[in-house]
Order: structure tokens, then sequence, then C-alpha cells
């Protein structure tokens, strides 16, 4: 029965059984009569549910200070580092959780992110990660563009962030093993490939680290990127404001408001650094079998995930560099980039 519990399993048990406390949870030592929630008590939990899952587009989280993404990234790098070490998380969970950190809001410098945020005192910058609660357009989860060009209501910077990924590894490598690398005789052969990357610059160090990771590592990258507000996880679909958008230059529907073809404008990760190079998105990992820019799709890469760590341990590395963004993002620092009356 034990290794049968795992989170987002229904459970029920005769409340004369114990083995349940309210404020810990399961407890298999509790002999406690466990006391029966009432109806109304229940009802009040699944509206607050039901009204979590409808902030599909909530930024309460980025309601702060002006921070730009480096600084942001930062903090929440350092932050997960010292959870992993006082966990004493393995040195290669620790070395991957770090460099999510480091991405997971990459995907903010996006226009429609940028867009929010608008008030007389806006930094003019395209980096900005966080922004006080009255600088946000309202109603709350509208994501126009600055210069009003598009509306993207359902987007999700987290899944741009993901995909930035890919697109920085099919820049630099096409034939990087977590791409086309295990495939690439058989495009080669189908006359479906280009030999040739697109960027001959040389990476930055935040670039090389990701050109570096292995096909495994990669994959744990990018799901926790993806998955750091729990909205994007195994699967890739359109939200209902997605199917609703007018398409209008023959680019497709969005997938969680990222588009065929938009841009991640060059910014800076950190200052140790020069700065990421613009990228184009594609959500070719959403679709199903193999694909000629990005791979294997992001289901099969989800479920060798699933298969290698289990739902559990999955969850748990999700949670870790969930709550060092939570903590990260409550902090009332000054970001050195930007000038004191910003701050």
């Amino acid at each position: 029965m034990r290794a049968s519990l795992l989170p987002g399993r229904i459970v029920c048990v005769a409340s004369s059984c114990g083995g349940y406390e309210a404020e810990r949870g399961f407890n298999p030592n509790s002999k406690d009569l466990v006391a029966v929630t009432s109806l109304s008590e229940s009802s009040k939990n699944t509206e607050n549910l039901n009204i979590s899952e409808s902030q599909q587009n909530g930024e309460n989280l980025s309601f702060n200070a002006w921070k730009t993404i480096a600084y942001h990234s930062l903090e929440v790098a350092e932050m997960v580092q010292k959870i992993c070490e006082d966990l004493k998380l393995t040195p290669e969970l620790k070395d991957i959780l770090v460099m999510a950190g480091r991405w997971h809001d990459w995907g903010k410098a996006h226009p429609a992110f940028q867009g929010a945020m608008r008030n007389s005192n806006r930094p003019q910058r395209n980096d900005l990660a966080k922004g006080p609660e009255g600088s946000w357009l309202r109603p709350a989860g509208t994501y126009r563009f600055l210069d009003n060009s598009d509306n993207r209501p359902a987007f999700r910077h987290e899944l741009a962030s993901a995909l930035g990924l890919f697109a920085l590894l099919a820049a630099y490598d096409p034939q990087h093993p977590a791409l086309l690398g295990p495939w690439k005789d058989v495009f080669i052969k189908m006359g479906r490939i280009n030999e040739e990357s697109k960027l001959n610059t040389q990476p930055s160090i935040r670039v090389k680290e990701v050109l570096d990771c292995s096909e495994e590592k990669f994959n744990l990258l990018v799901y926790l990127v993806a998955s750091h507000h729990g909205k994007v996880r195994v699967a890739l679909h359109p939200a209902p404001k997605d199917q609703e958008y007018r398409d209008r230059d023959g680019r497709g529907l969005p997938i969680r408001g990222v588009r065929e073809g938009d841009s991640l404008p060059s910014i800076g990760l950190d200052s140790n650094s020069t700065n990421v190079p613009e990228t184009f998105l594609t959500l070719s990992p959403a679709s199903i079998g193999l694909s000629t820019a990005t791979g294997v799709s992001w289901r099969e890469r989800c479920i060798g995930l699933l298969e290698r760590f289990g739902p559990s341990a999955l969850a748990f590395l999700e949670a870790l560099l969930r709550a060092a963004d939570v903590r990260a993002s409550r902090l009332k620092t000054n970001d050195p980039a930007l000038p004191p009356e910003a701050n």
C-alpha cells in the first residue's frame, strides 16, 4: 500500500483507521481518529482549487520592485543552490537545478510579457522580470505587445523559456545529441537535414553550459524550466484562449500564447557573460513523432524523465525550483542594473 501512494492519487480510508494528522498529513504511526471534513469545508476547498486552476495568467509573483531577468535569475540560482546543498542533493542534480534557475525566466523577454508592464516609471528595457503591482495591465493576464501589434492572453513565459533552449541548441549545434544527433543519418538520407550550424559566434559561458548538456541532462533542464509554475508539464497543447486567437499571417494558433516563429531578443542573463543571442522559437516539440528541427517530441522526452525518475522524484525536483523562485521573488533587493529611482 505504501509504495502505491503517489502525488495526485486519491485514497479512501475509514476515519477510524487513523494514519493521518491534519498538521502533517499521512502518518502511519498515528492511531487517532481522523476528523471528518464537513461538506461546507470540502466545498470551500474545492472552490479554492478551482480558483487556483483558473488563474492561468496570474503574475502575482512578478509584483515587486523593478528587476531585470538577469538579476532575478541570479537570485533564484543562488537560492536553489542553497536548497540543494541543505538537502545534500547529488552534484549533477544541483548543477541542473542551478542552471534551470538561471534560464527559467528567459521567456519573460518575449514582447507579450514585456508589454504587460506599462506605466510612466517603467524602465525602457526589454528584459524586465518584475514590476510594481500598479504597472501591470488590467484585467490581469492581458499580454499585449508594447506596440499593441498583437495580444496573447494565454501567454506562459516558462514555455517561451523552454522553447528558447531548444532554439539555442538548433542555432549553435543542430546535430546536438538532444536534437537531431541520434537521427542524423536518417535525416541526411531523406535530404531533410542542414549540417551547418546557423551561428558561428562564440557562445557565452551560460550558453556553453547548455550546449555541454547530454541528452538526459538537457531534457531534465528544459522540463524544469517549463514546469516551474505548474502550468506546463508533460503535454503541450493550446489553452482555451489560444483557440480563440485569430491567425492573420499563416503562422497558426499559439500554444500557451507562443506562436511559431516568435523571437526572444538578445539579453544578458548575468553580469559575467555576454548577451544571449536573439532566438526564434518553434512549436515543433509539441508535435508527435520526429521533428527535423528539434528531434523527438516533448511527450517522448517527458516519458523518458518519468521512466528515469518516477513521478514522485520528478515532482520533488519541480518543487525545489518552485520554492527557490517563490523565495527569490519575495526578496526586497535592489537591482544594480537599474537606476536607484527604479528600485
